[in-house]
């Protein structure tokens, strides 16, 4: 099933095999960024939204499961969850404010103090793994940096990792290590980066003509796997190990990639939904 958010206030659910609708449900709030995770057993739509609050949606039942959650000062621009020591957590970001929050989505509140540091609002986020621990990466447009936060005992700043201009941030793992992929946006640079020593192991040209909206990672036939999305309507998939990339038309702008429990891509572009099938590199 995938979850989409619509300009209507509306997250409409489909069969990813089919396409057919499977219902809808209005959370409230303008939807701007959303995110699924389990919440004891349960799938849960998380949503940040314009108004700066983040909601929670029991998917199955169509119920909002808390109030909304507040904090941010202006619209929510990113979302991301992870799991913490067995409990789901949510971390977001806001692209007016310079402090990212992450939230216990079983109470329904807070977890933690904010994330702060950045001296300009979050754009992206990301959730990893290092060593067993629960780690969230925050990316800022302003400072042009992203920082790594242990999310293990309470948020807490790991590192700060200075970088250019960053677009958007993923977590992958290359070679057994853990890493971080950055893009600018216009600059048409993807980096890679260590997140262990903050170290860049590499970058290259993505080769898209216009400004990069989506960045995602995936395990695609076995292999660590980074995909572009760009609004000259093109979406790139790069294998880490060898450096190449395959390169598919998308019928518009690529404004969000997501993927899917089986390993399939799932792209939104222009006014249409495309599946990329699992390690097979073909629509």
């Amino acid at each position: 099933m995938v979850l989409l958010a619509v300009d209507d206030g509306t997250v409409r659910s489909r069969d990813l095999e089919s396409g057919a609708p499977r219902g809808r449900a209005r959370p409230g709030g303008d939807i701007r960024e959303l995110a699924c995770v389990e919440v004891d057993s349960r799938p849960v739509a998380v949503s940040g939204c314009g108004d700066g609050q983040v909601r929670l949606w029991d998917v199955g039942a169509r119920r909002p499961l808390y109030d909304a959650l507040t904090g941010h000062k202006g619209p929510v621009s990113a979302v991301a969850a992870a799991i913490v020591d067995g409990h789901p957590v949510a971390v977001t970001g806001s692209s007016l404010d310079n402090a990212a929050r992450a939230w216990d989505l079983q109470r329904g509140r807070p977890f933690g103090p904010p994330l702060v540091g950045h001296s300009g609002g979050v754009r992206s986020v990301a959730t990893t793994v290092v060593d067993g621990y629960a780690f969230a990466v925050t990316a800022g447009g302003a400072d042009r940096s992203f920082r790594v936060w242990d999310l293990t005992d309470g948020p807490s700043l790991h590192r700060t990792v200075y970088t250019g201009l960053i677009g958007a941030v993923a977590c992958v793992t290359v070679d057994g290590q853990p890493a971080a992929v950055t893009v600018g946006g216009y600059d048409d640079v993807l980096r890679l980066w260590n997140l262990t020593s903050g170290r860049q192991l590499e970058d290259c040209r993505m080769g898209h003509s216009g400004r990069v909206l989506s960045l995602a990672s995936a395990t695609l036939g076995g292999r660590s796997t980074v995909v572009t999305g760009c609004t000259d309507g093109t979406l790139c998939i790069w294998d880490l190990k060898t450096g190449q990339a395959t390169t598919h038309a998308m019928p518009g702008t690529v404004n969000h990639i997501a993927i899917a429990s089986d390993g399939a891509l799932v792209v939104s572009a222009g006014h249409e939904i495309v599946v990329l099938e699992s390690g097979e590199g073909r629509l």
